[in-house]
């Protein structure tokens, strides 16, 4: 061995052989990693360890995993008890105290307030505690305001109709975050896209001065991050530590994103020059920063090859590093390789003698969401397993498509991949590629998926206005008179969403106008509280009644009129909208319009002539 080689060696050893002075930072760290990889199970593990030992944040995070059945068997009264202890043991109190149940009081199974009835996920309780006075805002008690609720528990048609009712858009409660982060932090692409065609700031900033883009970058999701850019997200805002997004993919390590970013545009505040990792004095600075950051206890070739350090991972293998160690988060070097898609490193390791499918999660899936389909063949070529799954029970093609790789899909495709195979959620590489905006993919999916597993990914197009995607699916077959999982006919879904093209779509297919929801409110009675004049349009045309009743016996009028929208009260009385109805309170739409101060809508309809069905 060389004098220069032993240096490295010993170098590269300090990696492996730091202190683990920042040992919970780093396990909360992996706990996280898992669950942006929806391996929940492995995340419960972590943090139920660390809570053991007394971690009061570590009970925090395991009570969401509680509550929400991710991981673990859902037990809401033991999440209640971590939540109580989070609390008393001071973790960032008033968050917790916000995640703590609300008692009841009142009628058995009648919610007694706005913020339990959005609690419980029930939308008609939501909209008779709206009808009854209730006003969306944060309650005395919490830091998370309502919509903010509605969008953590995933219940993006009870934000819809919070939002249409008044709720704030911008920063709401004590949280210092917009409805649009809060929806970025818990990855629901969903609410993202129900906030921007709501009118939400694109350029909200967060602690930190960090925008939604940073947010999304953040949590690694590319879907999220597409979005916002492709809804004119300015690619140069800067937060606090002067990175702009560009920037932060590529110190947050998000390959994918930095490679959309730069196809975009963006450029980097600092050189992109790459260094030299032969350099010695490169090495002892890789040292020296790994020893400070969270690499404490990991194999150097795991680092290494993540970091795509060919130089390096050709050095320690040469030194008779095992190729097949697992690094702390439970992966091998060849899945760290080929997730950042690193052909060469990959290669390299394979001739070592590293094993195709050792490790969590599975090369194989890790190779499938880098932005290059060699990698993937490579392994599958070297004997990878390609129905292999993570512990969420994602294969290779639901990696592919969650990324976007329309070639990793074409050649997991080629090499008899099941399209049909769902994972741990149920979710279909179909539905998948609905769910991240993938509609290239979409098509190409959508005819190897049998017809009695593209509902789901139907529900998923209409629930996020994904209008070409609904177009494929009802093109090849599916049901436009379907419901979802919420029981909600497919035509509610989409109205509720605002996409004018979907709703289109669904009525032309044969769905039907005036099907009432779960809470029974008709298509048109929804469009018209939201002051969506096109959709009004879209829906009296296809034979929607103008006078259809919903809860409380309102009409389209008296919705539109309680809410102030004024094009939309003329389009229905232009439409024959009968003004003298009431509701069951005895209100007209007049009487609902002067109480709600709607001065523009009381003249009109003072002005407007009366009509009945004799007329």
């Amino acid at each position: 061995m060389t004098r220069h080689s032993r240096a490295k060696w010993l170098l590269l050893l300090l990696l492996g052989t730091a202190t683990l002075a920042h040992a919970n930072e780093s396990s909360h760290q992996a706990a996280e990693h898992a669950l942006r990889q929806r391996d929940f199970t492995r995340a419960a593990r972590i943090w139920q360890q660390l809570a053991d030992a007394g971690d009061e944040k570590a009970a925090y995070r395991l009570a969401g995993l509680y509550r929400s059945g991710r991981g673990v068997a859902r037990d809401p009264e033991r999440a209640g008890r971590l939540l109580e202890r989070a609390a008393k043991g001071g973790y960032d109190v008033g968050r917790t105290q916000a995640a703590l149940p609300r008692p009841q009081t009142g009628e058995a199974g009648s919610p007694t307030s706005l913020r339990s009835a959005i609690e419980q996920g029930d939308i008609r309780a939501v909209e008779a505690a709206l009808d009854a006075g209730a006003t969306p805002g944060t309650p005395a008690s919490g830091t998370r305001c309502d919509a903010a609720e509605a969008i953590v528990r995933g219940r993006v048609d009870i934000l819809e109709v919070l939002v249409a009712r008044g709720a704030r858009l911008e920063t709401c409660g004590g949280s210092g975050l917009s409805l649009l982060h809060e929806a970025i932090q818990v990855e629901n692409l969903e609410a993202v896209d129900t906030l921007l065609r709501r009118g939400a700031r694109i350029d909200a900033r967060a602690p930190g001065n960090a925008t939604p883009l940073h947010a999304a970058i953040r949590v690694g999701h590319d879907g999220i991050a597409k979005r916002l850019i492709e809804a004119g997200h300015s690619l140069s805002a800067r937060d606090d530590a002067g990175r702009n997004p560009l920037d932060l993919a590529v110190v947050a390590r998000k390959p994918r994103i930095a490679k959309y970013l730069r196809a975009k545009g963006a450029r980097r505040t600092k050189s992109d020059t790459p260094r030299n990792d032969a350099s010695p004095d490169w090495l002892a600075r890789a040292a020296d920063e790994l020893t400070k950051a969270a690499y404490q206890g990991w194999p150097p070739l795991s680092v290494a090859a993540w970091r795509g350090q060919a130089t390096v991972v050709t050095s320690v293998l040469a030194e008779g590093a095992d190729p097949n160690e697992l690094d702390p988060e439970g992966s091998a070097a060849l899945a760290r390789a080929a997730s950042g898609g690193h052909l060469g490193i990959v290669g390299a390791l394979l001739t070592a003698g590293a094993d195709p499918n050792r490790g969590t999660p599975p090369p194989i899936v890790a190779a499938a969401g880098s932005d290059d389909a060699r990698v993937v063949r490579a392994l599958l070529d070297a004997g990878a397993r390609i129905e292999a799954v993570d512990p969420s029970g994602r294969t290779a093609i639901h990696a592919a498509s969650a990324a976007g790789q329309r070639r990793s899909v074409e050649a997991l495709l080629e090499r008899g991949a099941r399209a049909a195979r769902p994972d741990a959620e149920g979710f279909t590489p179909l539905e998948v590629a609905v769910r991240h905006a993938h509609d290239d993919l979409v098509e190409l999916l959508v005819a190897r998926t049998p017809q009695a597993r593209r509902g789901r990914a139907l529900c998923s197009s209409a629930t996020s206005g994904r209008a070409h995607a609904l177009g494929l699916l009802l093109e090849a077959g599916a049901d436009a008179q379907g419901t979802c999982a919420d029981g909600q006919p497919l035509i509610h879904v989409a109205t509720r969403q605002g996409s004018a093209r979907a709703v289109g779509q669904l009525l032309r297919a044969g769905a039907e106008s005036n099907r009432p929801s779960v809470s029974g409110n008709s298509p048109v009675l929804v469009a018209s509280e939201a002051g969506n004049k096109k959709l009004v349009a879209i829906l009296l045309a296809h034979g929607a009644a103008v006078d259809a009743r919903g809860p409380g016996g309102r009409t389209p009028l008296m919705r539109a009129a309680a809410a102030g929208h004024v094009e939309v009260a003329k389009q229905l009385l232009d439409a024959s909208a009968d003004r003298r109805m009431r509701d069951e309170q005895g209100n007209t739409a007049l009487d609902l319009a002067r109480s709600a101060g709607h001065e523009q809508l009381v003249t009109l309809l003072e002005g407007a002539p009366a009509r009945g069905w004799w007329d």
